[in-house]
């Protein structure tokens, strides 16, 4: 992997805004991490993420990328499992950064979760070398179950990911 010198990975804030707008407003982007790109609800995404603690990505005092760890419920009593979720600012695809993000920030926090997923669009071929490079392997496809399409055969829409601690 590609040494990234630059990078500064901080917990993102409210002062963040107009980076995060920018990067959530990227047609490529949105398309990548299944969303439409919005720019009028900003700020309550932004609030959304910082309430789960989610980590800038910072190059040159720029937020370029967000990754978040969502935990999810527990089972049986089981340290819990978490779902990684990330973006980054397509000027930024390609150098890197976000590997070196996910390898940093799943160091942090290898001692909190016993399983920590992540989950694709089945197009998303960057997203997938970044989480196989961290460790990530494949776990499963998840099938389109959208009954008012009527479609005869299930369409694999998203595959899911899984780093397990050793």
């Amino acid at each position: 992997m590609k040494e990234v010198e630059d990078l500064i990975i901080r917990k993102l804030s409210s002062n963040d805004l107009n980076d995060f707008r920018e990067i959530i407003t990227q047609k490529e982007v949105a398309r990548m991490a299944g969303f439409a790109p919005v720019s009028s609800f900003a700020s309550f995404y932004l609030s959304q993420m910082l309430q789960n603690g989610a980590w800038g990505l910072v190059v040159n005092k720029k937020v370029v990328g967000v990754i978040c760890i969502y935990d999810l419920p527990v089972k049986n009593g089981n340290k819990k499992t978490g779902e990684i979720g990330f973006i980054l600012n397509q000027n930024y695809w390609y150098r890197g950064y976000m590997s070196k993000a996910i390898e940093e920030i799943c160091s942090r926090v290898k001692e909190d979760y016993s399983q920590i997923k992540a989950i694709t669009l089945v197009d998303n071929i960057a997203s997938k070398k970044v989480l196989e490079r961290n460790d990530f392997y494949f776990s499963e496809t998840i099938m389109d179950n959208d009954k008012e399409k009527k479609h005869i055969f299930k369409k694999p829409i998203k595959l899911l990911f899984a780093l397990i601690k050793r």
